[in-house]
This record gives structure tokens, C-alpha cells and sequence, in this order.
């Protein structure tokens, strides 16, 4: 008796995000999804997957007959990181004497840093005429290495100036 060969019609490739997210939520949950597969390959690109985020993958056969069990899951996979989409945002610069000025900011969503959040970097320099210009020197930069951190002061600025500040997350990338 010739067992008739079944074909699977098409592959549900299951993901999830994180290590300990139940299977069964959906991306708008955060929590993994089902790509259907447009035929029956055996090889499948996942793509538009988040920076730096643990994926999981399991694989079902699909055709006539119904559904086959759930694959072994797979081996947890971390996407590469990529340089942050969020920035700080400054809430309160004020002078705290004649040659300080404090900045007060708050961090940005945590979705957003894409990589390690390793702190701040702040970067000042005088405002001169020719302070745009591609190569102006004198850029003076403070590194803070707590993302915690909101708050900092920065000191021994020259009396009378005006400068330009900027405030950027650190992270492995920047």
C-alpha cells in the first residue's frame, strides 16, 4: 500500500519579542506575531524587526489536512543595534552664577535608544559669528555616564558669552 505524499500548502512562522512573552499575543501587544508564508519554502527573511530585541521563532506546516504541531522554538536572537531615534529633551536651562548654567532635561523613550543607554553627552561652545561654520573650534564637551542622571551643571564658563548647547544620548553607536 503507497502512503500518498501530503505537501504542505504554505508555513505559519511564529515570533515573539522578548524571552518570556507568552506565544499567543500579537505585535500591537508587544509581544510576537504570526508571518504567514506566501508558499511553501523552507527559508523566510523576517523583516521590519526592532533594534536591539530578543526574537524568538517556531514554525507550523500548514496544507489540507490541518495544522502540524508547533516546531522546537529557536534559539533566542538579538537584532543589531542602531543609532538612536529619540534625543533628550531640554525642559529648563538657567544660569546658576555668572560662569554656570544648569541644564534640566528628560530622557528619551526607552524604545528609542536602539543599543546600550550608557548616559549623556554635553557638548557647549561659545557663540561667536562664525560659531555654524563647518570646523569652528572650541567645542567643549561634558560626558555623563549615568542614564539616570537629569540634571547637570556646567562650570567655568567664560563671563559675559553666550554659548550653544547640545545634549545627546551616548551609547556604543554615538
Amino acid at each position: 500500500m503507497k502512503i500518498p505524499e501530503i505537501k504542505f500548502n504554505y508555513l505559519d512562522s511564529s515570533f515573539r519579542v522578548g524571552e518570556d512573552t507568552p506565544w499567543d499575543q500579537h505585535e500591537t501587544g508587544g509581544g510576537g506575531g504570526v508571518i504567514e508564508t506566501p508558499d511553501n519554502a523552507t527559508v523566510f527573511k523576517a523583516s521590519d524587526l526592532r533594534p536591539f530585541t530578543t526574537y524568538s521563532f517556531r514554525v507550523t506546516a500548514v496544507n489540507a489536512m490541518g495544522r502540524s504541531r508547533h516546531s522546537k522554538d529557536s534559539y533566542y536572537m538579538l537584532t543589531l543595534r542602531e543609532v538612536p531615534s529619540g534625543k533628550p529633551i531640554i525642559t529648563a536651562a538657567h544660569n546658576t552664577s555668572s560662569t554656570s548654567i544648569q541644564l534640566t532635561w528628560r530622557p528619551p523613550a526607552q524604545d528609542t535608544i536602539h543599543g546600550e543607554f550608557l548616559g549623556y553627552r554635553v557638548a557647549y561652545k561659545p557663540r561667536t559669528p562664525d560659531a555654524d561654520r563647518p570646523g569652528a573650534d572650541g567645542v567643549m564637551e561634558s560626558l555623563i555616564k549615568d542614564p539616570a542622571v537629569t540634571r547637570h551643571t556646567i562650570q567655568k564658563l567664560d563671563i559675559f558669552t553666550q554659548y550653544l548647547v547640545s545634549l545627546q544620548v551616548k551609547t556604543i553607536l554615538v
